[in-house]
């Protein structure tokens, strides 16, 4: 293909986008009624700054998001701490909602829609705004959402309005209560951590630790005589026990009804945190709580020798990587405030790095197998082994000579002839038939 034909194909390929993008253009403007608004809520965008709470309910679900003060806040979750991007996502998203065109009026025909009134059978979600004095500033029934000539558009309704209308916009976290909050509440790098202990509500108790810094694997502490690791890296679970630790759900701690029984875990960290972790099963689900605490006695001595910084440079480890003292001592105030009055459920899989038992990580040796190829086997306990009787030889006859058995047959293989016996008088067998005779052999 020469230069004129690729020419050629360009122009051709800029008319037809640029014929496509006009008749969406029409389209759209043949679609939208000449007198709608710029915004579905016209005006919401002068009112944003009065929305004092947000309100969301989806099927038999439903949450709502306070401000308190200059922070925003989960109403029904202790007052656990709200994502302010989320927040002010969805409230911007409701103010610049853009009406494309009117949907139907007709209740019997809401559902295909999805702007039904949210109930258990179905999952139309409801949105509502207030102000600090409980008056509604906006509400819309969010509905099913599709992408269209790449913007995103949904059906929605208002509650009080018979009419559903097509929009444009993005509301898609507004329904999701995991948008509303960061589900990632403990990070702490696997390096950090120097060794654990859990503790079962018996007092039965697994430690690991690292024999230095910079070394990958842990091992066990106190292993019982007569038990083995299952595996080499059977403890390493206690490195990433505090590393990306995400909930699935939060309570206030006040209004948490503790189990008689937990399992305490204890983890520290070189630098000298430290981090207990107490984990409570409920209706088969994992709840924990977190605190933290500074230990300096952990911290390496400031002077290392350099036997020490050898090691370190071997193991690419190094005391100059590790927080200061203030530093740690400032970590952990933020910690206890963020998590310290709330109890956390965790995933089981996360959850069970903290509760974990000596059985789980270690099992018994095998007993020991006597060899295959021995050809006693030992007595049973309590009994005798068994004594073979060797056959005494046959009383002499009358004349004092003893009697010999039959030879056996000699053997055609054997490379040596054996030595012949001289020949011996026949004697007389009282009992021919209970023992063999000897035949006498013939003088040569």
């Amino acid at each position: 293909m020469n230069s004129k034909s690729l020419l050629t194909l360009a122009v051709l390929t800029v008319i037809v986008a640029a014929a496509a993008f006009g008749a969406r253009y029409l389209r759209d403007q043949e679609a939208a009624p000449a007198d709608l608004e710029a915004y579905f809520f016209p005006d919401l965008q002068a009112q944003l700054n009065e929305v004092n709470q947000v309100s969301i309910t989806q099927g038999e679900n439903s949450f709502a998001v306070k401000r308190q003060g200059e922070q925003w806040i989960l109403a029904g979750k202790g007052g656990y701490p709200a994502k302010f991007e989320s927040v002010k996502k969805a409230l911007s998203g409701l103010a610049y909602l853009k009406p494309v065109e009117p949907k139907t009026s007709e209740p019997s025909l809401y559902e295909r829609l999805g702007v039904q009134d949210p109930d258990s059978s179905n999952q139309a979600t409801l949105v509502r705004l207030e102000n600090a004095s409980g008056t509604e500033v906006a509400a819309v029934i969010l509905g099913e959402q599709k992408w269209q000539g790449g913007s995103s558009r949904l059906y929605v309704r208002k509650p009080q309005e018979a009419q559903a209308w097509l929009v444009e916009g993005d509301l898609r976290t507004a329904a999701d209560l995991s948008s509303w909050y960061e589900r990632q509440i403990l990070n702490v790098q696997r390096d950090r951590i120097q060794a654990g202990t859990i503790e079962q509500a018996d007092g039965s108790r697994l430690e690991g630790f690292r024999k230095q810094m910079g070394e990958f694997a842990f091992d066990l502490r106190d292993l019982p005589e007569g038990w083995k690791l299952k595996f080499d890296s059977s403890m390493n679970f206690l490195a990433s026990a505090l590393e990306y630790v995400n909930m699935d759900d939060v309570q206030a701690a006040a209004d948490f009804e503790k189990p008689e029984s937990s399992v305490r875990a204890s983890f520290q960290c070189y630098d000298g945190l430290v981090m207990e972790v107490e984990t409570y099963q409920k209706e088969e689900k994992s709840f924990v709580t977190f605190r933290a605490s500074f230990d300096p006695t952990l911290r390496p001595e400031e002077e290392a020798s350099e036997k020490d910084e050898a090691e370190d440079e071997a193991t690419g480890a190094s005391e100059a990587e590790l927080s200061s003292a203030e530093e740690v001592q400032k970590e952990v105030e933020e910690l206890n405030q963020k998590l310290g009055a709330w109890v956390f459920e965790l995933p089981s899989y996360k959850a069970a790095n903290f509760t974990k038992k000596l059985e789980d990580v270690a099992e018994p040796l095998p007993p020991e197998e006597s060899p295959s190829d021995s050809s006693e086997a030992a007595a049973p306990p309590g009994e005798e082994p068994p004594v073979f009787e060797i056959e005494a030889p046959p009383p002499p006859d009358e004349d004092g000579a003893e009697q010999q058995p039959e030879a056996p047959a000699p053997n055609p293989e054997t490379t040596e002839k054996p030595v012949e016996q001289p020949p011996e008088p026949a004697a007389e067998d009282p009992e021919p038939k209970s023992e063999p005779e000897t035949p006498p052999k013939e003088d040569g």
